[in-house]
């Protein structure tokens, strides 16, 4: 089973067999991909092929940048760093809130 098929102009059919083939949901290493957003995962419907790998997004059908679910890197990146600030701030102030109580 291929793992990557290079861009075609029909996207909607089966690199292996020429069957139509049906978008599932990536794995987590598709989405770790430099190139992520580039590519989607498709399964074949064929029952005699047992193809399942990622094809090319037409850049005409890609969404817009920034537009998207899940963003870019950077911005993915920014929300966690955000997120881990929050978290150290919300332990800080658990902490100092602690302190107040326990001394008298």
């Amino acid at each position: 089973m291929s793992d990557f098929a290079p861009s075609s102009p029909h996207r909607s059919r089966c690199p292996q067999c020429g069957s139509r083939v049906k978008r599932v949901l990536r794995t987590e290493n598709d989405k770790r991909r430099w190139d992520a957003d580039d590519f989607r995962r498709y399964r074949c419907r064929s029952d005699h092929c047992n193809w399942q790998g990622l094809l090319m997004v037409d850049p005409e059908r890609r969404a817009p940048a920034g537009g998207g679910r899940g963003g870019s890197v950077i911005a993915r990146a920014g929300r966690f760093a955000l997120g881990l600030l929050l978290a150290a701030g919300l332990a800080w102030a658990g902490m100092v809130a602690l302190q107040a109580m326990l001394d008298p």
